[in-house]
């Protein structure tokens, strides 16, 4: 694709670099494709001190705990949402889905993921959204807020 260099000129009009066109009319359009993440399809942003607390807490929910947990970061949904059964889950990681299921007990237990709605009649879970967000930067302060005010904080605006 050629790519055209305009020059902007004090009158508002601008000139086609290449061939001294001056360009009257109106604007010119620039479409510029949009560029794909360096972490290509899939990621979501983490907080690096919570992070930090859950590799020094690792003993509360152990290895089993935090392999699932880092397959849940690796399945994240939109907005944190979590929906995928435990079958998979110890499929996926070559554990017994009674282990899963223990794992995930304990995650709801010290607060990394929440138990959430259900989907067709299935739990559904969503991470706290302090620990790592998936989705749109201002739909992650209402989440946040929403987390205070479920854990009954006072949120201050």
């Amino acid at each position: 694709m050629m790519r055209k260099r305009y020059v902007p000129m004090s009158d508002g009009s601008v000139v086609d670099a290449e061939t001294g066109e001056v360009n009257t009319a109106g604007f010119i359009a620039i479409h510029v494709p949009r560029q794909s993440s360096q972490f290509g399809q899939r990621f979501f942003m983490a907080s690096q001190d919570a992070t930090v607390t859950l590799a020094q807490r690792r003993h509360e929910f152990g290895m089993d705990g935090y392999a699932v947990l880092w397959y849940l970061l690796g399945r994240l949904d939109y907005e944190n949402l979590i929906q995928m059964p435990q079958t998979e889950i110890a499929e996926a990681l070559s554990m017994q889905p009674s282990h899963v299921s223990r794992a995930m007990k304990k995650l709801v237990d010290i607060g990394a993921i929440h138990k959430g709605p259900k989907v067709g009649g299935r739990a559904a879970y969503r991470l706290n959204p302090t620990l790592a967000w998936k989705g749109k930067p201002e739909r992650h302060k209402d989440a946040l807020k929403a987390r205070m005010v479920a854990a009954k904080m006072s949120v201050v605006a």
